[in-house]
C-alpha cells in the first residue's frame, strides 16, 4: 500500500514538473514575441517619422510647409498606431500561448 502511494506521489510530482515546464516555455515564447514586436515597432516608428520629417524638409514655401506639417503629423499618428498594433498583436499571441499552456498543465494534473 505504501509503495503504491509513493508511486502515485511520484507521478503527481512528475506531472507537476511537466506542467510547470509547459508554462515556463510558453512565458519564454511570449517574451520573445513581445521583444521582437518592440524591435519591429521601433524600426517602423523610426522609418515612419523619418519619412514624415523628410516630407516637411522637402517643402519649399511656407504654404507647402504648413500642408506638409499637417500631413507629417497624420503620418506620425498612423505610424504610432501601427507600432502599437504590432506590439498588441504579439502580446495577444503570447497571452494565448500562456493560456493554452495553463490549460494543458491543468489537464496534466487531473
Amino acid at each position: 500500500q505504501a509503495l503504491v502511494e509513493e508511486k502515485i506521489e511520484e507521478g503527481k510530482e512528475m506531472a507537476k514538473a511537466e506542467a510547470d515546464k509547459l508554462i515556463l516555455e510558453a512565458e519564454k515564447q511570449a517574451k520573445l514575441l513581445h521583444d521582437a514586436a518592440v524591435l519591429n515597432a521601433d524600426k517602423l516608428t523610426k522609418e515612419g517619422y523619418a519619412a514624415a520629417d523628410k516630407l516637411i524638409a522637402q517643402a519649399k514655401d511656407p504654404i507647402s510647409k504648413a500642408a506638409a506639417k499637417v500631413a507629417a503629423d497624420k503620418m506620425k499618428k498612423e505610424t504610432d498606431a501601427q507600432a502599437a498594433q504590432l506590439i498588441k498583436a504579439a502580446d495577444d499571441q503570447g497571452k494565448k500561448l500562456i493560456d493554452d499552456a495553463k490549460k494543458q498543465s491543468a489537464d496534466l494534473l487531473q
